[in-house]
């Protein structure tokens, strides 16, 4: 089974341009939730089974403090004009 994208919490950027995404994913074991890193290659940052939704929320959530507080900041989300 491939990873089945459900949620995605966040879009962070750090200072040097790289980007760190955290999203719930479904797994051939289970829920996941998982912070990936693109700018110099792809690659997986972390990942944590997790057996609750809200246990995924309060994780990605830590996870986003702790990037901000190494300079991350919030990327804007971008929509199409036909979505407003």
């Amino acid at each position: 089974m491939e990873l089945e994208p459900l949620l995605r919490y966040w879009t962070l950027q750090s200072p040097n341009g790289r980007l760190a995404t955290c999203e719930l994913v479904r797994t051939a074991k289970g829920l996941e939730v998982r912070c990936d890193w693109t700018g110099e290659g792809a690659r997986v940052a972390r990942t944590a089974p997790i057996e609750a939704v809200t246990d995924a929320l309060a994780l990605a959530e830590a996870w986003r403090a702790a990037y901000l507080e190494e300079g991350w900041v919030a990327r804007a989300r971008r929509y199409p004009r036909s979505a407003l």
